[in-house]
């Protein structure tokens, strides 16, 4: 399982010279450069065909995604709106990665705007239920 956080401390604020939060969202952006929003991401082994990209579109929908792009080896979704401030939704990408000559496997990146002042977010909570999505979905195509 590949398993990425960027998880922003108020030590790491305090040492970019953003002692308060009022001065933290905006300063952060400048004093820390990319690393401003939530992201995860996660790997799972697939073959690549169309009917698992169907079935991946439809296992976005079941989980409060609608699809906005998709091509032959990328799919993009965003949360539904209304839910959450604009910030706070989440965006899902899975591409079909083609490193190996052996095996095609699937990434999933789940961002968001949000900055992660807090281990438990939005956005990493929906990461966890795609991915418990992701690897039954995975282990269904196994069997």
């Amino acid at each position: 399982m590949l398993l990425e956080l960027w998880v922003i401390s108020w030590e790491q604020l305090t040492r970019a010279g953003l002692y308060g939060k009022g001065q933290a969202i905006e300063g952060l952006r400048t004093s820390l450069g990319t690393i401003d929003m939530s992201r995860y991401s996660h790997a799972i082994t697939l073959p690549n065909d169309q009917e698992i990209r169907s079935k991946l579109k439809d296992l976005l929908s079941e989980q409060g995604f609608n699809v906005i792009y998709e091509s032959a080896d990328y799919i993009v979704a965003r949360e539904e709106a209304g839910k959450v401030s604009f910030s706070r939704l989440v965006t899902a990408e899975l591409f079909l990665n083609r490193s190996t000559a052996d095996r095609d496997y699937w990434s999933c990146i789940v961002k968001n705007e949000e900055l992660p002042l807090q281990t438990i977010n939005h956005c990493q909570q929906l990461f966890e239920k795609l991915r418990v999505a992701l690897e039954a979905f995975a282990g269904s195509m196994v069997a």
